[in-house]
């Protein structure tokens, strides 16, 4: 009741917030299950899991040469199934993404061509492969089981191991019904409830479309 300010502009934005990392958690769901699926196609090919060549298990063992050694395998195989070279993103965990900053690989490479891939300084990353590399916590990285009814289940599968995320834009879509929106309830303050209801919506689902241009990359499974 002391409050001389309006609080509802930083709650809209907290709540726009919350429903963009789950729009990004979905969508990074959706990759990794295109990672692993078939193609309909004939002759065509499916999704790309790369399991790490040194069989770690433990990602904090995983260096950055090895990430750096993954994510150019995984662009040769694009390249040999004419995948686009343009609109090709990685994603990593913060964790391996300064790994791959530091890698011996010169993957920021600041003695030849300072600032041209990356800084040291900030710990910045530009591109491996000629893909672009960005930093998210919204890789899947645990194992989400299929609702028992059979409903809702579009975002399952086993990421356990998953370290990484290598893909071209087409390999997932997205169909959306309704924008983001954010609502104020009318009254602007509930006396039952002594606050202002606030809601954001939207409604969208996101599928596979290309499993080709999807690929994983993962721990050894033992």
């Amino acid at each position: 009741m002391k409050n001389h300010y309006d609080v509802r502009a930083t709650y809209a934005d907290e709540l726009g917030k919350a429903l963009a990392r789950t729009y990004d958690q979905n969508v990074a769901k959706q990759i990794a299950n295109a990672s692993r699926a078939s193609t309909n196609l004939s002759g065509g090919n499916g999704g790309l899991v790369l399991t790490l060549a040194t069989g770690n298990t433990n990602s904090a063992a995983v260096t950055g040469d090895e990430i750096a050694a993954a994510i150019y395998d995984i662009a040769q195989t694009f390249d040999e199934r004419d995948i686009p070279p343009t609109d090709r993103f990685c994603v990593l965990p913060p964790a391996e993404y300064y790994k791959l900053a530091e890698s011996a690989t010169r993957t920021v490479d600041v003695d030849f061509n300072p600032g041209g891939n990356g800084s040291f300084a900030s710990g910045r990353v530009q591109q491996v492969a000629g893909i672009p590399v960005m930093m998210s916590n919204n890789v899947p990285q645990s194992n989400v089981g299929s609702n028992p009814s059979g409903a809702n289940n579009t975002y399952s599968g086993d990421d356990s191991k998953t370290i990484g995320l290598v893909f071209h834009k087409s390999a997932v879509g997205t169909v959306k019904l309704m924008d983001m929106t954010t609502e104020i309830s009318g009254s602007d303050y509930g006396i039952m409830y002594q606050g202002t209801l606030m809601v954001a919506k939207y409604a969208l689902g996101h599928g596979i479309l290309r499993p080709e241009c999807a690929a994983t990359i993962k721990l050894s499974a033992t």
